[in-house]
């Protein structure tokens, strides 16, 4: 994530210093869900799509790729923290 990034937060009033804890595990999420996806586009160039998603157990069953697990609960953690720094917009009512 670029530098400029926390502080342009701040300066639009999305962070404070009091934010630091929160703001610090959102950008964890964002180098654990970056990292991930770049695995598994590494994967499936290699291997291809199918064979990056699913892998085989020790029982030779086919099982989700624990990588595609740590994208996912990645991808969750980044919406969770980006709601408390207002950087998601908010559904419409219906």
């Amino acid at each position: 994530m670029n530098d400029g990034v926390p502080a342009t937060m701040q300066r639009l009033g999305l962070v404070t210093v009091l934010d630091i804890g929160p703001f610090v595990a959102y950008c964890c999420a964002y180098s654990r869900w970056k990292t991930a996806e770049e695995t598994l586009l590494r994967m499936a160039n290699r291997e291809g799509a199918a064979n990056a998603l699913l892998i085989r157990s020790a029982e030779g069953n086919p099982r989700i790729n624990p990588v595609q697990r740590i994208a996912s609960k990645a991808a969750e953690d980044m919406l969770r923290f980006s709601a408390e720094f207002g950087m998601t917009q908010r559904r419409a009512p219906h």
